[in-house]
């Protein structure tokens, strides 16, 4: 049997016998279960593997070579059947071809005809309303008919082809581009990256002139942010003028940021002009911007003529007693406002005086922070008397004011009757012991009191404030914080805190710290531990070769073997010696039952050790 060549049809074998006739040629179908593909990498045909090759022939004339050639193919034509279309395997050129899905077809498209600049070429050919933006369809008489835009093969094919130029010529944003090249400005890729998120950060960056003028055009159309924050980026009033119609004509933000920026005096004419003319911004922080007292008349017409500002920043500005006055006169007149921060301007008595005027006819500030500022004995009286019949503020911060003793009395009268104020936070002001507990002494009263949370820090503490702070917070529930200054603390006369300071100074020694004792340390570190279990850890850290060290530092320590400590409270008093400080001093190992036993009974004790009742001092 021989097998005729076939170069057309790979996958047809034609078998016929020498001595039968080519009428009686018996031609073999291909195998449905014949997976063998004769389809090259190129796509190109090729001969089947049961062909013989074709033997090369001697060249003859071209006449004799063109009438074989003819008959050969006569007798082919003959003999051969070809098998119908429907059995031959089907060559699919495009089984690697990604086929998306409608909704991403339609953003790419969309995404297109926005960017492009061929809005209008590209609206017709996609059948769109350029006015309306609405595609046409037209009634098919065959709904069944499949097109090669159903198959997203055209479609897809030319909004990338499309969408790849424009980006290799112009880049995502081809019009803030083009403004940059005309400025000669280097676009900024921070700006490009977070173009769709809904809040705009960016911090020190320290924009140009140009660099504020591109990106303030592209984001007066950009409706994607809702908060904007340029903090530190060296800002001027030039820089902010530039600003001024994207922060007017966006209406999409809320909020904006340009706090420590050099805006200075004349920052502050354009500030009223951006937020006097202004309905959408409803929280401005200008902190930290050298405003000064010149700035006064601008921010108190912000204030008073701005119907839809909620929070204010203002602090560290330099505002001086003249510009509070302004303040204090548009607090008056203000109906919206419901944070004021004024904290840090060296206001003194006059400026408290002008706040306290206004503040007294508001009925709508509902957080007033004026700490650090020098209002003084004669400030704080007034401002606390403007609180007598004030039905709105729930937060005031007068931290660090010179307020004294007698400010304390003032306070006792006022405060206890006032139905709205939550929070009141007075620390780190020149008031005493006995000062603190006449402030705190109505509170112990059965009548209800509003006030929640009193902060008290940095003055000083005796047994008898000690014993009406947990009163309040047992009996009253309320949050008092305490605690005495550095410069006028004592140290420390509990041992505990002695032996874990040699310990600490061993490990600083060997250069280790708590995790290297206590690899654990984070899911362990509420765990109640001692010092011989420390010193246990120490003898098995392969850190620390001296174990004869370890054995003096055991002997010093043997008085308080049996007491117990948080792990984490270690890990305080070690972040405390390895910084310089004294842990028998400061504050975080300091507690007002500093140098008292306690009893330990947690949960955690009493599943490691039931029997076990110890006693210790807590650090905070």
């Amino acid at each position: 049997m021989d097998v005729l060549p076939t170069t057309r049809f790979p996958e047809i074998n034609t078998v016929r016998s020498k001595q039968s006739s080519p009428e009686n040629c018996i031609v073999k179908l291909p195998n449905v279960e014949d997976k063998t593909n004769y389809i090259s990498s190129d796509d190109e045909p090729v001969s089947s593997p049961c062909s013989r090759p074709r033997r090369r022939r001697k060249k003859s004339n071209s006449g004799t070579s063109s009438a074989r050639k003819s008959a050969r193919a006569d007798s082919r034509s003959q003999h051969i059947h070809v098998s119908p279309l429907s059995e031959l395997k089907p060559l699919n050129l495009l089984d690697n071809t990604q086929i998306i899905s409608d909704d991403l077809y339609n953003e790419k498209k969309e995404r297109l005809i926005k960017c492009s600049k061929l809005k209008d070429e590209l609206r017709v050919y996609f059948n769109i309303d350029a006015k309306l933006g609405i595609i046409k369809t037209e009634d098919s008489e065959d709904d069944a008919y499949d097109t090669d835009l159903d198959q997203d093969r055209v479609g897809l094919e030319l909004i990338v082809d499309e969408k790849t130029k424009q980006i290799k010529d112009f880049g995502e944003f081809p019009e803030y581009k083009k403004r940059c090249r005309d400025l000669k400005v280097v676009p900024n890729t921070f700006l490009i990256r977070h173009a769709t998120e809904d809040n705009f950060k960016m911090r020190h960056r320290y924009m140009t002139s140009s660099d504020c003028r591109t990106i303030s055009k592209e984001v007066e159309h950009n409706l994607a942010f809702q908060s904007i924050d340029l903090e530190d980026n060296g800002i001027t009033h030039k820089h902010l003028q530039t600003m001024a119609d994207m922060l007017l004509k966006n209406n999409s933000i809320i909020e904006f940021n340009i706090s420590n920026n050099p805006i200075g005096p004349e920052g502050a004419k354009i500030l009223k002009y951006i937020l006097a003319n202004n309905y959408h911004v409803v929280k401005a922080d200008v902190s930290d911007c050298g405003l000064g007292e010149k700035s006064g008349p601008y921010l108190a017409e912000i204030i008073e003529n701005n119907v839809f500002l909620r929070e204010l920043y203002l602090r560290r500005n330099n505002l001086g007693n003249a510009a509070a006055k302004y303040i204090g006169d548009a607090l008056g007149s203000n109906i919206t406002l419901e944070l004021l921060d004024i904290s840090w301007n060296q206001i003194g008595k006059q400026g408290a005086i002008a706040l306290a005027a206004g503040l007294k006819v508001n009925t709508q500030l509902e957080i007033l922070n004026v700490a650090m500022n020098g209002f003084g004995e004669d400030g704080g009286i007034a401002l606390f008397e403007a609180l007598k019949n004030q039905d709105s503020l729930e937060e005031l911060d007068i931290t660090a004011n010179r307020l004294t003793d007698k400010v304390a009395r003032v306070i006792s009268t006022i405060i206890p009757y006032n139905r709205h104020l939550k929070t009141l936070k007075i620390s780190y002001n020149h008031i005493s012991s006995v000062g603190a507990l006449t402030l705190l002494k109505p509170y112990s009263s059965r009548m209800k009191k509003r006030l929640a949370t009193v902060e008290l820090q940095g003055i000083d503490v005796d047994a008898e404030l000690i014993d009406a702070v947990n009163t309040l917070q047992n009996k009253r529930g309320m949050t008092v914080l305490i605690s005495r200054p550095p410069s006028r603390r004592e140290k420390t006369s509990d041992q505990l805190t002695y032996s874990l300071i040699k310990i600490v100074e061993l490990m600083k020694d060997f250069e280790v710290d708590v995790y290297d004792l206590f690899p654990g340390y984070e899911k362990e570190r509420e765990e109640m531990i001692t010092t011989d279990e420390i010193i246990a850890a120490m003898k098995e850290c392969e850190r620390i070769p001296e174990k004869k060290k370890i054995q003096s530092v055991k002997r010093l320590i043997r008085d308080t073997r049996n007491r117990n400590f948080q792990l984490k409270e270690f890990a305080v008093l070690y972040t405390q010696v390895n910084r310089g400080s004294d842990p028998s001093i400061e504050e975080p190992l300091r507690s007002v039952f500093a140098g008292r036993k306690r009893a330990l009974t947690p949960a955690s004790v009493q599943k490691k050790k039931e029997e076990t009742k110890s006693s210790g001092v807590r650090f905070f």
